[in-house]
């Protein structure tokens, strides 16, 4: 009798959803994995688990966490991200089942981009050049939030004729007469007349 105990298989072990500590996830995502946004905007981000044939899982309790620099931004407890400075937040999601085993992570990265030119400033500011004269004009793109913007300007005469501009901001007064000079920036304009 002993002998016929010996030779009978040993029982298989439990399912992988049964074994105590095992988790059901076999992987887990976060949607977008990389996304953008600008300064001040917000993205919610969704975070998925599957199983081991790539069903979605779906009794899952999720805490988020982003790491990197501390003004990026920030992200809530529902995955919305806030974009509080450029640079970018790596954002984690710690994904349990609900019925017990261990968590699975997923990453994505959040790039926080700085808000377009939303203002020049120039200076100096002339109102009247005497023929032959000339100066360089400065000017200063800032976005609506008021952070400083190394936006390429551009330079525009009215009547070139008259006054002229180069990229760099040098104006030349060629003639008597009246000319309106135009600085852009990204989506923003200065007129000077």
């Amino acid at each position: 009798a002993l002998f016929a105990l010996l030779q009978q298989p040993a029982p298989p072990p439990p399912p992988a959803a049964t074994r105590p500590g095992a988790s059901p996830i076999a992987r887990a995502v976060i949607q977008p994995a990389e996304a953008a946004l600008l300064v001040g905007d917000s993205l919610r981000l969704k975070a998925l688990a599957y199983d081991s044939v790539g069903r979605e899982y779906p009794d899952v309790a999720i805490s988020w966490f982003a790491t990197g620099g501390h003004f990026e931004g920030s992200v809530d407890s529902e995955g919305v991200v806030i974009g509080g400075a450029t640079g970018t937040i790596t954002v984690t999601a710690l994904i349990r089942p609900r019925t017990g085993g261990r968590a699975a992570t997923a990453q994505g990265r959040v790039t926080v981009l700085p808000q377009p030119a939303a203002r020049l400033t120039v200076s100096p500011q002339p109102s009247r050049l005497y023929a032959g004269q000339s100066l360089v004009l400065l000017a200063t793109p800032y976005a609506a939030n008021d952070d400083r913007r190394y936006d390429e300007v551009a330079w525009a005469s009215d009547r070139p004729s008259v006054l002229s501009v180069t990229g760099d901001g040098r104006v030349t007064a060629k003639a008597p007469g009246r000319a309106t000079l135009t600085a852009t920036a990204g989506r923003s304009s200065r007129r000077l007349e």
